[in-house]
C-alpha cells in the first residue's frame, strides 16, 4: 500500500492563484506597522515570502517587529477565498496516485479551510489537516504526520510526503525519516536533500508506481556514473562512489531494497562525460520514478566544494535502469 501526505499551495494549486489582491490587507497593515525597521526594498521581499511560506516564518526570518507581527496576523485571520480555485492542470491526476492520500497544510485556519472549499478536493482525502498558525496547542507538521501513521496504521516506508517547501512539510519529512519528494512547480527553489524531484503529478504518479513491490523474479541492481571529467584519484572515487550507493538506496522502495540486499547487492559503475550528463541522466531515472542520488562534494580535498561527483540510480529492476543508462561504458 501507498500512502501519500500532500502539501496544499504551490503543490496542488498555486498560492497566488486567487489573485495578488488577496494579500494587499496584511500587506498594507504591515506596512503602515513597519516605522522604519526593515527598509522598503527589504519588507517588499519579506511580502514576496509569504506566497511561499508560512507568516510565522517570514516574520522570524526578516526581524519583524512584534507590532508588525500583530498587524499581519489580524489581517490574515480576516482573509479567505471567495471564488472558484482550479488548482494546477494536472489535478485530475490526484485520485489515482496512491492507495490513501491525506493533505496537510499549514496557514491560517479561515483562509486555509476556503482554498480546500474553493478547490473542491477534500473528498480525495482520507483526512485533511490544517496546521493552523492562528490556533493554541499548534503541533506542526512533523507531530502530525507521526499522528497520521499512528492512527492509520501506516508502515513507515509505505508514506510518502510530497510538497514543495524545503522549510516546512520537507524538513518534517526528513526529520521522521520518510521518503519525500518535492514538486518543482514553477518559481520553486530545488531542494537537494529531497528523495526525488518530480515536475507535476503525472510524474508523481509514475515515481509511486515505480515504488510497488516488484515482482519476486525481477532482478535489482544499482548503478552509480562517475563524472569522469573530473579524472578524480582511485582513493576520492572509491569514497564519491560509496557516498553515491547509500545516497540513493535510502530513497529504494523496501521490497526493491530487500530483494537487492537479498541477491548479493549487485551494482554497476559507469562512466559520465560530465556534470551536465550526470544531471540529465537524474532527470531520465526520476521521470521513470528510479530512486537516485546526485552527490555533490563537500570540497574538503581534491575538488572544489559543490562539484558535482557522481550519479547513483538503485536499487530498481535491471530493465529500467538500462532504459537510463545501458548505452554508458564500465569505469
Amino acid at each position: 500500500m501507498s500512502a501519500i501526505i500532500f502539501d496544499l499551495d504551490n503543490c496542488l494549486a498555486a498560492a497566488s492563484e486567487p489573485g495578488e489582491q488577496l494579500l494587499t490587507p496584511v500587506f498594507d497593515a504591515v506596512r503602515e506597522a513597519n516605522t522604519g525597521t526593515l527598509t522598503p526594498e527589504a519588507l517588499e521581499t519579506a511580502l514576496r515570502d509569504c506566497w511561499v511560506h508560512a507568516f510565522d516564518w517570514v516574520a522570524a526570518r526578516h526581524g519583524f517587529t512584534e507590532q508588525m507581527k500583530a498587524a499581519g496576523w489580524t489581517a490574515f485571520r480576516q482573509i479567505e477565498v471567495r471564488q472558484p480555485m482550479h488548482g494546477y492542470r494536472d489535478l485530475d491526476v490526484l485520485p489515482t496516485i496512491g492507495d490513501v492520500r491525506f493533505l496537510v497544510t499549514s496557514g491560517f485556519r479561515r483562509l486555509q479551510e476556503s482554498k480546500i472549499r474553493a478547490l473542491g478536493v477534500a473528498q480525495l482525502f482520507a483526512a485533511v489537516i490544517i496546521d493552523a498558525l492562528d490556533e493554541p496547542n499548534r503541533r506542526g507538521k512533523e507531530r502530525i504526520f507521526g499522528d497520521l501513521i499512528r492512527e492509520f496504521s501506516l508502515r513507515e516506508e509505505d508514506v510518502v510526503v510530497v510538497g514543495d517547501n524545503a522549510e516546512s512539510e520537507l524538513a518534517a519529512a526528513k526529520r521522521l525519516g520518510l521518503p519525500r519528494v518535492q514538486i518543482l512547480r514553477p518559481g520553486v527553489e530545488r531542494d537537494p536533500d529531497a528523495t526525488a524531484h518530480v515536475r507535476d503529478l503525472h510524474e508523481l504518479h509514475a515515481w509511486v508506481d515505480a515504488r510497488r513491490s516488484p515482482p519476486q523474479t525481477a532482478r535489482m541492481k544499482q548503478v552509480i556514473v562517475v563524472n569522469e571529467s573530473l579524472r578524480l584519484p582511485r582513493g576520492k572515487l572509491a569514497a564519491q562512489v560509496a557516498h553515491a550507493s547509500v545516497a540513493a538506496l535510502l530513497g529504494a522502495p523496501h521490497d526493491a531494497l530487500r530483494v537487492w540486499l537479498e541477491t548479493g547487492m549487485p551494482k554497476v559503475v559507469l562512466r559520465g562525460d560530465d556534470a551536465a550528463q550526470l544531471t540529465e541522466l537524474e532527470r531520465q531515472a526520476n521521470d521513470a520514478g528510479l530512486p537516485t542520488a546526485l552527490i555533490r562534494d563537500a570540497g574538503h580535498t581534491v575538488v572544489a566544494a559543490g562539484t558535482l561527483t557522481c550519479l547513483g540510480i538503485g536499487p530498481a529492476p535491471d530493465t529500467a535502469i538500462d532504459a537510463v543508462t545501458g548505452a554508458l561504458r564500465l569505469v
